[in-house]
């Protein structure tokens, strides 16, 4: 996800007629491939072409990875239609993703002062409607504004709002651009600006031609987009066999090991690496000091129980309430939670019987999607994301408070990414339907909450951390 660019003070762009004419005919029906790499390999490749129509341009992108997934090949898809004015602004957008059996799509478009939006899961459509900002940027116009700024200077430096089209939030992107350099690209030596982007807790940085053109860029986790022709990004540099396996390379490497991580009631460890003062680490049974964070295993005598529906009261209507992605108001989710519970009305037993229920049926199969937890259903099958949305769907269809978690979790010498829930019995509760945990042991240290808005935020410190284990029992 990156973005787009103007000055420190945003203030709005203005493009002359006869420069924005001579830039049209500059991108007419030009084509760009990318070849994508992480730690070397190939794992692989996006093509972006885009032409004009009597009101701007339409931009369509493709993007195709084959990876491994703790050690299972994956063939993840995506492609974006994105229609703008001339200066590039958005006007509307499609969006699809396939993983496996999994399938997601999207679509908005601007209207007076909104951006209208339709999400397509498992047959059933969502609307969102979201104030839009006029000069709002989407990621995939970036290339095109740099030809829109004209020649890039050393020290320039840019700022625009950005719209993230997963998570339907806006944030502010900064750019600046570094001293002209040399560049080793595809075997060529090359004269670029490198230039670094800052976008929320993302950082990327790219190498850009005089022209305008993104040769290289360099992001999350160490991945890789280097500029290729058609025939060296479909055909060549693809590894045998599996190839690389994203969520490991990923992971957090840890010094020291936990020989039975499923039974640790107490975990005192040390990060480094990356600031971790705004995540959700002093919460409930996670303490922090400084870098250190301790993690104690809550104990089942402290839950209240309650009849369902619990009444709301002082607990925030989100954690009782459908969202675009966990839709316990879907009438096959208010049916299954009914199959389930056979009209139990305590809130403890029903959480036990909803997370049984999870953890026996949704076959654990690593993905890279969107998780929607009516799309789950219907497959039954997915990795903690999905355990987790589905998870929070049957539960607060129940009337049981319910959040979504994410952070690490260690397993076999690293704390991997991961996502589990919290239900509230009294308090706040952790309970792991992908493991079949009520409550989670204490590998488990959470870092955000939420849907893909807040995960979104632990992109700033994935391939950047370290950890230490400094006790444990």
């Amino acid at each position: 996800m990156v973005g787009a660019l103007i000055w420190r003070e945003y203030r709005p762009v203005v493009f002359s007629p006869s420069h924005l004419e001579a830039i049209g005919k500059e991108i007419e029906d030009r084509v760009d491939w990318m070849g994508i790499y992480a730690q070397g390999q190939k794992i692989g490749f996006s093509t972006s072409q885009v032409r004009s129509w009597e009101g701007g341009f339409i931009l369509e992108e493709k993007a195709l990875l084959r990876l491994s997934l703790l050690g299972i090949p994956r063939e993840i898809t995506t492609r974006t239609s994105i229609v703008t004015d001339r200066s590039f602004l958005l006007k509307s957008f499609e969006l699809t993703l396939e993983s496996g059996p999994t399938r997601f799509s999207s679509k908005g478009w601007v209207e007076g002062k909104f951006l209208r939006v339709q999400m397509v899961s498992a047959g059933r459509v969502r609307t969102l409607e979201i104030p839009w900002r006029e000069k709002t940027w989407v990621p995939q116009t970036l290339r095109y504004a740099l030809l829109l700024e004209g020649a890039l200077e050393t020290g320039k430096r840019f700022s625009v709002p950005m719209l993230d089209p997963l998570t339907f939030t806006y944030e502010q992107l900064e750019m600046v651009v570094g001293a002209k350099e040399e560049r080793e690209i595809g075997g060529k030596t090359v004269q670029a600006f490198p230039v670094t982007y800052t976008w929320g807790s993302l950082s990327l940085k790219a190498w850009v031609s005089p022209e305008g053109e993104v040769l290289e860029e360099e992001g999350l986790g160490g991945l890789r987009m280097v500029k290729e022709s058609e025939q060296q990004a479909q055909l060549q540099g693809w590894p045998v066999g599996k190839g690389v396996d994203l969520f490991r390379t990923m992971a957090v490497p840890v010094k020291g090991e936990i020989a039975n991580p499923r039974g640790v009631s107490y975990l005192k460890v040390i990060f480094t690496g990356a600031d971790l003062s705004k995540f959700s680490l002093e919460e409930g049974r996670q303490k922090r000091w400084g870098s250190v964070v301790e993690v104690t295993k809550e104990k089942m005598e402290g839950a209240e129980d309650y009849e369902l529906p619990h009444k709301g009261g002082l607990i925030p209507s989100e954690y009782l309430s459908p969202s675009l992605l966990v839709q316990s108001d879907d009438e096959a989710i208010r049916r299954k939670t009914v199959e389930i519970l056979k009209g139990e009305r305590s809130a403890l037993r029903a959480v036990r019987l909803i997370m049984e229920w999870v953890y026996e049926n949704v076959e654990k199969v690593p993905t890279m999607g969107v998780p929607s937890a009516v799309e789950v259903l219907s497959t039954a099958q997915g990795d903690c994301n999905e355990h987790a949305v589905l998870f929070a769907a049957l539960a607060r269809a129940a009337g049981i408070p319910t959040k979504i978690c994410a952070g690490l979790l260690y397993d076999s010498g690293h704390f991997y990414y991961h996502a589990w829930n919290e239900v509230f019995l009294g308090k706040w509760f952790s309970l792991d339907a992908t493991l079949g945990q009520f409550p989670a042991d204490a590998t488990h240290i959470k870092l955000v909450e939420g849907e893909l808005q807040g995960q979104a935020r632990l992109v700033g410190v994935i391939g950047r951390l370290k950890a230490e284990i400094l006790f444990q029992r």
